[in-house]
């Protein structure tokens, strides 16, 4: 229908049409903020800690058997900081999560180098310091709060400083890693619902659509980039495949070689 050219009737109709039963009916769509962390439906998009929730509670996993030899902390590309920043708190997680003082304190001091080469060690200092002091006094549901705490604050700042690029790669970091451990605990026996080891389509979705937002730069990350680019593009095409099917065990399995074979890749070219 043509709507009048008098503006007076034309809102006279337009409001009819939004008073009418039928349009009562429809709820507006909320706005989707980029920034805030979604509900996760069936651990399709779970947050780290919900992770390891979810893993602990359905098997009861030897989480010091899943450290990784450390590469050291002082990188001379901060594309490579940024990337090994964002396991780092994936470790600290593991390390919260097996209640290990001592592991704690020594990747809080790992934490520290990183922050001074990207440029924000002001904003994580504090951080540190109170996370080793729940450590300490084992109060581990503190303890992984502050390193949630920890992870927002080097994204805002890093972001801050204008290094959208360098953030991004935090969280790739973080999520390569958290994929690494939770593939190497699940099996059939334990889990009916294998898509916590896999990410989810929704969760690699968005790190891709991150990933293509990179600018290559000029320290070489391009091709640290093209790389998490492949792998998790890779991974989102399994899920498209399969609809909405639960993965299966096989898709676990593909998970976990993409993975493990980029980690090992870039740790021996950090060496």
């Amino acid at each position: 229908m043509r709507v009048p050219g008098n503006p007076w009737v034309r809102l006279v109709l337009l409001l009819a049409v939004a008073l009418s039963p039928a349009a009562a009916q429809e709820k507006p769509a909320l706005p989707v903020d980029p920034v805030a962390s979604p509900v996760p439906a069936a651990l399709s998009y779970p947050s780290a800690p919900e992770i390891f929730d979810a893993l602990a509670k359905r098997k009861n996993p030897r989480w010091r058997t899943l450290y990784r030899p450390s590469l050291g902390h002082t990188f001379p590309k901060r594309s490579t900081s940024a990337f090994w920043l964002g396991v780092h708190l994936s470790d600290l997680y593991l390390s919260v999560q097996a209640r290990d003082v001592q592991r704690v304190s020594n990747l809080c001091r790992d934490l520290e180098s990183f922050g001074r080469n990207l440029g924000v060690y002001d904003e994580m200092k504090k951080g540190v310091i109170t996370l080793t002091g729940h450590s300490g006094k084992q109060e581990w549901t503190a303890a992984r709060a502050e390193v949630e705490a920890m992870a927002q604050k080097f994204m805002r700042a890093l972001r801050a400083q204008n290094d959208d690029d360098l953030a991004t790669l935090v969280r790739a970091g973080e999520w390569t890693r958290i994929l690494q451990l939770s593939t190497a605990v699940v099996d059939d026996e334990a889990f009916d619902d294998l898509s916590i080891a896999v990410g989810g389509h929704g969760l690699l979705s968005r790190l891709c659509s991150e990933l293509e937002r990179v600018e290559p730069g000029d320290d070489g990350g391009g091709d640290k980039v093209n790389a998490l680019s492949e792998v998790f593009h890779s991974l989102c095409k399994r899920w498209e495949r399969d609809g909405a099917s639960k993965p299966s065990m096989e898709d676990v399995l593909a998970t976990k070689k993409a993975i493990d074979e980029l980690m090992n890749n870039f740790s021996s070219r950090a060496k």
